[in-house]
């Protein structure tokens, strides 16, 4: 046997529960968008390019080792254009090591810290040896640090 108010309550009942589980779940995928500051962009592409023609290859594999072919190593900074080339000749002409280091520092900091360029490296450029014969190497954390060679030897067979 049905009861009537049975099947009142479970019309409204069935609508409010609805309501009340997305209720909720709404602070959570709110949280979910808020945007955080900071983190690193990770990305890998599983292939090499097939030639360094940009004109030629339409594969996605050639967008970052070509990217340096195709774009300025060293922008114009409009506001004085000249800042960048006088520090480049300051330390160039130098010729106090003192000197000479002091314009170096000022020439990273106003590319690297002031302007934010970037310097394009190529992965072939870090070296990890995979023969057991070769000893004295250590692998470097980075792209940019290489081993000096005088400290490198094949172990005999």
């Amino acid at each position: 046997m049905i009861r009537r108010g049975s099947e009142a309550m479970t019309r409204i009942a069935a609508p409010f529960l609805a309501w009340l589980v997305l209720a909720g779940l709404a602070p959570a995928v709110a949280a979910q968008e808020t945007p955080r500051s900071g983190g690193e962009l990770v990305f890998v592409v599983p292939a090499e390019p097939p030639s360094f023609d940009a004109h030629r290859e339409e594969s996605f594999a050639l967008l970052h080792p070509a990217a340096p072919h195709y774009n300025t190593l060293l922008r114009v900074d409009p506001d004085d254009p000249t800042a960048t080339d006088e520090l480049y000749q300051r330390q160039s002409r130098a010729t106090d090591r003192e000197e000479r280091r002091r314009h170096i520092r000022e020439f990273e900091k106003r590319l690297l810290d002031e302007e934010v360029h970037y310097i394009f490296t190529f992965q072939w450029h870090r070296i990890v040896p995979l023969n057991a014969r070769v000893q004295g190497w250590t692998i470097t954390p980075s792209h940019f640090l290489n081993n000096q060679l005088d400290t490198v030897w094949l172990a005999p067979e």
